[in-house]
């Protein structure tokens, strides 16, 4: 069975006529009896019934029509994606955002790339760096926005990243606490307080880890009261006065908006985070390095 025996079967089922499909493709009535004949040998049924007087389908041949057709459009589909691969024209691309960096310049970034590729179509995703860094493995994503502290190590995990924008580290805490006196904060400065910690279960992107390990190498174990990797979630516990947080300087306007919180920039080895714009390397979307050049 091929494209061409598929054509002729749909024609012939839609004009119920061996001379009109022929006219259609230019072809002998011979022919397209020979390509029929065919294909109802390779399916094993007869799919149309014939006499002197009129051409009908078969109840095998009406079930198989609605099959063909659909064969005929996704190879058609295929067929045009493919072309628009290779020209880079139009696509789609799929971008993660961490949670929180949506209220930094990354808009405006996405602004600027659109109206540059009005055919390139957008869906954004936001979550928390590690479900990012896992979408992107599986492919489910094509680029993403994301935190990064330290190295880490992803480029085990077949990932690679460029470094967009470097965020001071800020102690977000309840105006009641004793700390807001300070201008600045030191890891030391936080023994024995109460922190809500980024989540520990799943650290692909190594920022979880450098940051406890930063506290150790300080000289103490942190107060772990609460984890979360959702930064709504983690300010409003710091407005209910349940603990202190570190985020970086993005945070701010989100901190603002809740209020009740003050923010102190935090010094020492460990002072800043990285955003990357990460990707793939098995990911073949043409789109992918026409947006990393434009940002």
């Amino acid at each position: 069975m091929n494209l061409r025996q598929l054509k002729y079967f749909v024609t012939l089922a839609e004009t119920l006529s061996f001379t009109k499909t022929a006219q259609v493709f230019y072809i002998s009535q011979t022919a397209v009896t020979q390509q029929i004949k065919s294909l109802e040998s390779q399916l094993g049924v007869p799919l149309f019934r014939r006499t002197k007087r009129k051409v009908e389908l078969t109840s095998a041949g009406a079930v198989f029509l609605p099959e063909a057709r659909e064969i005929l459009e996704k190879t058609q589909k295929a067929i045009v994606k493919t072309k628009l691969a290779y020209t880079g024209s139009s696509d789609t691309l799929r971008i993660g955002v961490v949670q929180g960096y949506e209220h930094s310049d990354m808009p405006e970034a996405l602004h600027r790339f659109r109206a540059q590729n009005p055919n390139i179509s957008i869906s954004i995703f936001r979550s928390d760096a590690s479900d990012l860094y896992c979408a992107l493995q599986e492919i489910r994503l094509d680029v993403a926005f994301n935190s990064r502290i330290a190295p880490g190590n992803l480029e085990d995990f077949n990932i690679s990243s460029h470094t967009l924008a470097t965020y001071p580290l800020m102690v977000f805490l309840h105006p009641s606490h004793p700390l807001v006196r300070k201008k600045e904060c030191s890891l030391s400065d936080l023994n024995h307080e109460p922190l809500i910690f980024p989540d520990l279960r799943n650290d692909p992107s190594g920022y979880n880890k450098s940051l406890l390990d930063y506290f150790v190498q300080t000289g103490f174990v942190p107060t772990i009261v609460q984890e979360s990797s959702n930064y709504e979630a983690i300010l409003l516990m710091v407005a209910a006065s349940l603990g202190i947080a570190i985020l970086p300087s993005y945070a701010h306007v989100l901190a603002h908006n809740l209020g009740n919180i003050t923010a102190i920039p935090l010094t020492g080895e460990i002072s800043s985070l990285d955003i990357v714009i990460a990707w793939h390397n098995q990911n073949h979307n043409p789109t992918i390095q026409k947006f990393l050049s434009a940002v």
